[in-house]
Formats: structure tokens, C-alpha cells, sequence
């Protein structure tokens, strides 16, 4: 499948940023090529009840996979050596994530 379309790429970029919700920090790191600092901020809702996904940056692959059963939210996120994920769960303050796949479960309401 080509990724060219914009009708395509939009999709795909709506699915990366808000439902799996990886995108670069909003405050990057000037002195470092490429980005070392992620925010991973997962948006449970519109009746799904997962999603999973993954970027390839030049660190390494940064994913984010997660899974709503109930009032309980649970992501595990991969982040790349070298760099770190602000990670904004529902209901819940944001955690900095060092490099590794670390797994967070949180209460929110069901959707």
C-alpha cells in the first residue's frame, strides 16, 4: 500500500499521534539530531478497545500498545536507547519513560 496519497497519509498520521498517540515532543532537545524525546498519549475511544503501533525513529523503534477492558487502561511502551517518552495516560499525571518496554496500568472510565 502506497503512503503517498494524502488521503492515506492523514489516516495513518491521525492513527500514530491520537489513537496510539506517538508523536515528538513539543519542546525538542536543540542539541541532538533527530528526536530523543517522545510523548506517547494514547486516546482510548470511538468504541475501540485497542490499538497498537510503532515508529521507526532513528534511535531505534518507539511503539505503544494498548488495551481498555473495563475501567482498566494498560499500555506497554517501547522507547529507543538514547532517548525518553513522556507518558500521558487517561486519568492519570504524565510518567517520563527511560529507554526500555516498560508496562503501565491505570483506572479511567470505560468508553
Amino acid at each position: 500500500m502506497s503512503y503517498n496519497h494524502y488521503s492515506k497519509g492523514a489516516v495513518v498520521s491521525f492513527l500514530h499521534q491520537y489513537v496510539a498517540g506517538i508523536r515528538p515532543h513539543p519542546d525538542p532537545d536543540p542539541t541532538s539530531a533527530g528526536h530523543r524525546r517522545f510523548v506517547v498519549a494514547p486516546r482510548p475511544g470511538g468504541g475501540l478497545a485497542w490499538a497498537s503501533a510503532r515508529h521507526d525513529s532513528l534511535h531505534g523503534p518507539l511503539t505503544c500498545r494498548w488495551r481498555q477492558h473495563g475501567d482498566e487502561f494498560t499500555a506497554t511502551v517501547t522507547v529507543p536507547p538514547g532517548t525518553t517518552a513522556e507518558v500521558r495516560l487517561p486519568g492519570s499525571e504524565p510518567t517520563l519513560a527511560p529507554p526500555g518496554t516498560p508496562t503501565y496500568t491505570v483506572t479511567c472510565p470505560p468508553r
